[in-house]
Parts: structure tokens; C-alpha cells; sequence
């Protein structure tokens, strides 16, 4: 568009090759629900105004590879859906909504914050994200991944689902296979809905939160930290109670975690949640509660005993105790997540492997 300071406003549909607002210094305001097709560039600058409307899109329609966009801290509503197309981000996207309907969307390293990102097809679609940290920002369907012919290129990318709120969020995976890594990183009363069987490399979740899963899916995860505190317990649960939902763990760190109708399997079982509740229909966990420690001021003799359960209804205990003639004081510690549950085998008493 041609420099200066002008007014440009976009109030009908239309199209170009390139959409470049170098030496732009105006303002542009886009309508609401007016798409600007654009088939190459599309490059906004820091020293325009730019006031987009609901449901205000650029399209990037074009069939050929090698595009670029720049939005220079415009937020902006973003189509990408040229088949055979390709765009690669240039800096730091700050989206209302992200839909890949078809082409490649190169991310490029490059931070991504949007409400939602959504792709419903059957084109053929890539979403390559690199060492990108795409942030969720928003409620409801937050992330969308429905249709055959997508793939994504997760590469280091960390997922993060941000919001706060009391509002439910959900995260629909579309069951692919090779996520890097999603943190939940909101406290709030709001939960998070995880659908689908997804791999994960790692699946983080940070306490106060609920989580919930399909009942009957599968979540691969070869990295699991899950970690709430006192007073701020991760929750998790089934989106239908009494069915079980299920994960696969190579390793795994839970602490706080107050979790019902979950299986676990895998080389990072039992889960050693210390700290954690038993909520009923569980296997694969292990629940230490509390250690208590008493003391006083005389000689006095010790004893230890621990155990541990992956069943579904009982919940295993530590405790050290130690006795005196004289007056004794007693403190109850947190759990000692470095300790290991104790199982006892023909009179041997064995750390089980975690």
C-alpha cells in the first residue's frame, strides 16, 4: 500500500498478491467479517495503527512456497489455507484465531499467542513449530485438531495453556503422535479437557488445576511432571467417572495429585505421588501419606516401616517412629518425595524401581 499517514479502511472483500505496508504510517482498520485475500507476503509495521474487527481475516490463499508473514505486534486474525502453499512467521504473532485449513505454517522459532488455534480438514496441511512456544491464551477449544491429511512438526515447541479463569478450556489433539511438550500452567477453577490419545514428550501440569480426560484414551508420555503443594492439588479425573482413563510413562514426578479412575503402565510405574489422594479405581500409583517424627531428650530406640500398593482401593503409608522414658515433642513433616516405597518379599525388605 502506498506510504504515508493516511486512512486505509478494509470494507469489502478483496485480494492481492502481496499486502506490504512498508513506509505505512496510518491507520488501517479491517471490518468485521471482511476477509483480505492475500497469495505471497503479508508485512504490517510497527509504526502504523491497526484496528482489526471480529472476525477480521487475512487469508493467505497462495499455491506456491517461500511466503513470509510479519505482523510487528498487530494482533490479527490469521487464515492459512493456500494448498500447496507455504508461510513462515518473521517475529512474534499475536492472533485472535489461528486456522490451518491447507499449505505449511512455519512458525519459525518464533513466539505464537493466540485464543485459539483450529484446524478442521481433510487438505493436506503441515504445522511446523520448532523451537516455538505457542501460548493458549483464551477458553473453550483452545486447541482444535480434527480431520485427516495434517501433520505437525513439533521439533522443541512447548504448548502452554494459560488462562486462569473459572471457564473450562479444553486441548483436542486429534490423537497425533508427536507433541514435544504441553504445560498447564493456569491455576484457576477452570478445567482443562484433554481429548484424543496424544503423544507427548512431555506433559507438564502445575497446581492449583483440574484435569480431565476422555474416558478410555491413551496418553503417551515420556516425560510426566505433574506438581501441585499443599493446598494447591492437581485433580484428576474422567470425563466419565468410573470409566478408566488411561497413560503410558517412561518417567514420571507427581506430587499433590489427588487422581480417580486412571490406569498407568509403563516403564515409570508405579506413579509415586507423594502427597497424593486416592480417590478410588486407580492402578499403576503408589500414595505415601505424611512421615511422622517424634523426639526427645534421652537415649531412645527407632523404628521404620513403609509400604506400598498399585491397587485401585488401598493407600500405602510411611512412618518413623521413635520412643523415650522421657517428655517427647512431635512434628509431622511433609512426604519425602526422593523416598522410595518399601515392598517386602520373603522376609527382604526392596525399594521398588521407579
Amino acid at each position: 500500500i502506498a506510504s504515508g499517514s493516511s486512512t486505509l479502511t478494509i470494507n469489502t472483500a478483496s485480494s492481492c498478491r502481496s499486502f506490504d505496508c512498508t513506509g505505512f504510517t496510518g491507520t488501517l482498520t479491517h471490518a468485521g467479517g471482511i476477509n483480505l485475500q492475500v497469495s505471497r507476503n503479508l508485512k504490517l509495521v510497527s509504526g502504523m495503527t491497526h484496528n482489526p474487527a471480529t472476525s477480521a481475516y487475512f487469508k493467505m490463499v497462495g499455491t506456491t512456497t517461500g511466503w513470509q508473514i510479519t505482523s510487528a505486534g498487530k494482533t490479527i486474525s490469521l487464515w492459512i489455507g493456500g494448498v500447496g502453499g507455504s508461510w513462515t512467521l518473521q517475529d512474534t504473532l499475536s492472533a485472535a484465531t489461528i486456522f490451518l485449513d491447507a499449505g505449511t505454517f512455519n512458525t519459525n522459532d518464533q513466539t505464537v499467542n493466540t485464543a485459539e488455534f483450529t484446524t478442521v480438514s481433510s487438505s493436506t496441511r503441515v504445522l511446523t513449530l520448532g523451537a516455538s512456544t505457542f501460548n493458549l491464551t483464551s477458553t473453550g477449544t483452545v486447541w482444535n485438531w480434527i480431520g485427516s491429511g495434517g501433520s505437525i512438526t513439533a521439533n522443541t515447541s512447548t504448548i502452554n495453556i494459560t488462562d486462569g479463569s473459572s471457564t473450562a478450556k479444553t486441548f483436542a489433539g486429534g490423537s497425533l503422535s508427536n507433541y514435544n511438550d504441553l504445560t498447564i500452567t493456569s491455576g484457576g477453577s477452570g478445567v482443562v479437557q484433554i481429548t484424543g490419545s496424544n503423544t507427548f514428550n512431555t506433559l507438564a501440569i502445575n497446581g492449583p488445576k483440574s484435569v480431565s480426560f476422555t474416558a478410555g484414551t491413551t496418553q503417551t508420555i515420556a516425560n510426566l511432571r505433574w506438581s501441585g503443594s499443599v493446598g494447591n492439588l492437581i485433580t484428576l479425573r474422567s470425563l466419565t467417572s468410573g470409566t478408566a482413563w488411561n497413560i503410558a510413562v517412561t518417567t514420571a514426578v507427581a506430587n499433590y495429585v489427588d487422581v480417580k479412575d486412571s490406569t498407568a503402565s509403563g516403564a515409570g510405574t508405579p506413579i509415586y505421588n507423594a502427597g497424593g489422594i486416592n480417590s478410588g479405581n486407580n492402578t499403576g500409583w503408589s500414595y505415601p501419606e505424611a512421615t511422622t517424627t517424634s523426639t526427645s531428650s534421652s537415649t531412645s530406640t527407632s523404628s521404620t516401616s513403609s509400604s506400598s500398593s498399585t491397587s485401585s482401593t488401598s493407600t500405602s503409608s510411611t512412618s518413623v517412629s521413635t520412643s523415650s522414658t522421657s517428655s517427647s515433642t512431635s512434628t509431622t513433616l511433609p512426604p519425602d518425595p526422593t523416598m522410595q516405597p518399601i515392598v517386602e518379599m520373603g522376609g527382604i525388605k526392596l525399594p521398588i524401581a521407579r
